[in-house]
């Protein structure tokens, strides 16, 4: 067994970390391996559990601030966009909170000697950042709907008894 896998099961214990944190914590690894789609998508499938959610997009946030090791941040990202699409309905409200600190991944600034990652950081933020103003744009139409479909049943249903509209 490889020494780090040994030393991330000792951290994971000692931490006290749940399953769906060890989960997240092994999806953001700084591994070079990228997590495999079957992780993601249980992990996906444990953000339909709002106190799971939240403590997976704890795992997550705290892997996108650490600028140490841009590996943790790269498959942060990743991991953030792919759960924003599979996951659960709080995922979304929960990285829209995190908009100030996304954006300024956007902005990571790189040159042409700096690392790979920082290029590869920062464009990955811009495309979750564009992503985030689609979803956000559909949960507001969908809301805006909603509204306009409630509003017209209460006033079908209030002239069904007689009852005029505010506007009539």
């Amino acid at each position: 067994m490889n020494l780090k896998i040994i030393r991330r099961k000792i951290k994971n214990k000692l931490a006290g970390y749940c399953s769906a944190e060890i989960l997240a914590r092994k999806a953001t690894c700084n591994d070079e391996n990228n997590p495999s789609t079957e992780l993601k998508a249980e992990l996906a499938r444990l953000t339909r559990d709002h106190v799971k959610m939240l403590k997976i997009m704890k795992v997550v946030k705290k892997r996108l601030d650490d600028l140490k090791r841009p590996q943790h941040v790269h498959k942060a990202i990743k991991l953030v966009d792919y759960l924003c699409r599979y996951g659960g309905k709080g995922v979304i409200e929960v990285t829209n909170d995190w908009h100030c600190i996304i954006s300024c991944l956007a902005d990571y600034k790189f040159d042409m000697e700096s690392n790979y990652f920082k290029q590869r950081i920062s464009n990955a933020a811009q495309e979750l950042l564009q992503k985030l103003q689609v979803w956000r744009g559909r949960n507001i139409l969908t809301y805006a709907q909603l509204l306009i479909e409630s509003e017209g049943e209460s006033q079908s249903s209030c002239k069904s008894f007689g009852v005029k509209s505010v506007g009539e």
